[in-house]
């Protein structure tokens, strides 16, 4: 920041601004400011720190206030100011500024009013007498002409100086006199009127940051929304919000726009920053998670979303209703992001899980399987296909129940944790693990094929059929005398109505993947063509998955149908069937495998035949 500091016999005095006060007929008075240094708005100039200050209203926090009276026709006095920019970066410019707190006609008449005028020294000045005449011994210069009061009151500001002051930079000092004088036209009685003039000097610097900044996420973008700065210095601003990671820009001169061409998923922080002719201010932040929300709505049967990395749906309270439960804390309602609205809950405080993490984001963690539980307001809905991100531990049973029939055994989506070793075949209720058993069910995390107690894993499953239960995340099955309950953190519960299609579950799949970083099988691979090698080969090839699951792709496999024929790579797009039939119409397609494993397959190619 810039400040002030008396020039006199007593020496510099850091953060205070003192006035030579006049001894002779003329009663001059002003007050003492002291202030302190902030963010940004590290300049301040005189006694006016970079605050609330425009080109319309000059309203520096502490500004110095002088009363004068008892100046008759033709005399003057002269009050004395250094100033010194003792911040941690130099101004572009800086704004004087004259207001008035009272309406005489000192402050009032252009012609025989108040007249100020503002100079500056190049050394200190001289001044035998507080508030007589004070004079420059080396070079001066006329920071604003000898104006009526009337006439400076009248804009703001009075004059903004570019050149010409030391204090524009760190350490920079300017010894400055302000002149106070009465016309000799003005009437002899304005001796006895008062005027308080107040003379507001800061530097012009960069916009502080945007206010009140929120995000609010959708399919592959964000519209990010927020309240102009505090400070503008009175110029008009730009925004922009840049996305990290990525650098996904947008720019406006209102205070909304919106990200495009960002990945669902991804936690993205968001920086939002105003510029005015001065430069670019600091930087308020946001974090936004995009989501396909073409799949994750109403329409395609979407049922349920908790969601523990939105600390708002997380509430101390099982009414769903007043403050959010903060890190260790007993969590009384999961609130239910869905248009559904059913909302997951525990009276007991005894029985509610407390919040907890997965890495950097919140989740909801259950720190006994027994008894701890959150069940669905909704006495009865529907359910068919579930995504789950959790971290399973260790159960004196070896399961964990993740989400299941409230109070019951049956429909229960269950990870076989330490010491069980495989997970349990599909019976007739509940939800299989591994591939195909039921044949509606499937899986894409390496841990649902082979269990790892304590690391986290995206889960997803379907019954043969949808079901219509009251459910529970976690599960109640102690009164029947197990511990089959959750043990650890759940990070987010997504359910359907319905299977829904290859391409939408991996949608949904993918941003789990991402946004929790749990590796899972590659996407399909695209735009498989298939040509006649040979009379009994064909040479296929296609574009690499989209998405590599969080690990590199090792192999891709083709294969022919009908008759199972295939080629394999390491990671080329291309390869030969053989083996083929003469006169045969195939089609082809293409799956890629990862570390943990292999995703879905294409979409087949057009008929070929060799």
């Amino acid at each position: 920041m810039i400040t002030t500091r008396r020039r006199d016999w007593a020496g510099p005095a850091a953060f205070v601004v003192l006035a030579s006060l006049l001894a002779a007929a003329p009663s001059v008075s002003s007050t003492t400011s002291t202030y302190a240094s902030a963010a940004v708005r590290d300049q301040a100039v005189g006694t006016a720190p970079l605050t609330r200050v425009g080109l319309a209203t000059a309203q520096g926090a502490y500004p110095q206030t002088y009363s004068v009276t008892g100046l008759t026709p033709g005399s003057s006095t002269d009050l004395l100011v250094s100033l010194q920019n003792d911040g941690s970066s130099g101004t572009s410019a800086i704004d004087v500024d004259l207001s008035t707190a009272t309406s005489t006609s000192l402050d009032t008449d252009t012609t025989n009013g108040l007249q100020v005028r503002v100079d500056r020294c190049a050394t200190a000045w001289e001044q035998p007498l507080a508030g007589g005449p004070a004079t420059c011994v080396s070079a001066s210069s006329v920071l604003l002409g000898s104006t009526p009061l009337a006439t400076a009151t009248g804009s703001s500001p009075d004059a903004q100086l570019t050149s010409g002051l030391s204090a524009f930079t760190v350490g920079g000092i300017d010894h400055v006199r302000l002149r106070f004088s009465l016309p000799n036209t003005a009437p002899g009685g304005w001796a006895s009127l008062t005027s308080v003039p107040t003379l507001s000097i800061w530097g012009v610097g960069r916009p502080s940051a945007p206010t009140s900044v929120s995000a609010a996420a959708g399919d592959a973008q964000s519209t990010i929304t927020w309240g102009g700065p505090v400070w503008t210095y009175g110029y008009s601003v730009s925004y922009t919000a840049t996305a990290s990671p990525g650098g996904a820009t947008c720019t406006t001169l209102s205070t909304s726009c919106v990200l495009t061409g960002l990945v669902n998923g991804i936690v993205y922080s968001v920086s939002v920053t105003a510029t005015n002719t001065w430069g670019t201010g600091a930087a308020s932040t946001v974090v936004t998670i995009p989501y396909p929300a073409s799949v994750m709505s109403s329409g395609p049967g979407m049922s349920l979303w908790l969601d523990g990395a939105d600390a708002a749906t997380m509430l101390a309270s099982s009414s769903c209703t007043g403050t959010v439960a903060t890190t260790g804390v007993g969590i009384g309602c999961w609130k239910d992001k869905s248009s559904v609205g059913e909302n997951f809950i525990q009276a007991s405080a005894g029985a509610r899980p407390v919040v907890g993490s997965i890495g950097s984001l919140g989740a909801t963690t259950f720190t006994s399987s027994s008894t701890q539980v959150l069940t669905s307001v909704d006495a009865m809905d529907t359910y068919q296909a579930v995504f789950i991100v959790a971290t399973p531990g260790t159960t004196p049973s070896g399961y964990n129940y993740l989400f299941a029939q409230a109070g019951g055994s049956d429909f229960s989506v269950r990870l076989n944790g330490s010491p069980s070793t495989t997970f349990s075949a599909g019976n007739g209720n509940d939800w299989a693990y591994g591939t195909g058993n039921p044949a509606a069910n499937w899986t894409n995390s390496a841990q649902a094929a082979n269990p790892v107690t304590g690391v986290t894993q995206v889960v997803t499953a379907a019954s043969s059929s949808a079901r219509t239960f009251s459910a529970s995340v976690s599960s109640s099955f102690a009164s029947q005398g197990f511990t089959r309950g959750m043990l650890g953190p759940v990070g987010e519960v997504i359910t359907f109505r319905g299977v829904g299609t290859t391409a939408q579950r991996r949608l949904v799949e993918n941003y789990l993947s991402r946004k929790w970083a749990v590796t899972i099988t590659p996407d399909q691979p695209t735009s498989v063509t298939a040509g006649v090698a040979s009379t009994t080969s064909v040479t296929a090839g296609w574009t690499a998955a989209s998405y590599d699951g969080g690990s590199a792709v090792t192999a891709y496999r083709a294969t022919a149908s009908p008759g199972g024929a295939f080629c394999t790579t390491s990671g080329a797009t291309t390869c030969t069937i053989t083996g083929l039939t003469h006169s045969t119409t195939y089609t082809v397609t293409v799956a890629a495998t990862n570390s943990v494993g292999t995703g879905p397959s294409s979409a087949a190619s057009a008929n070929v035949t060799p």
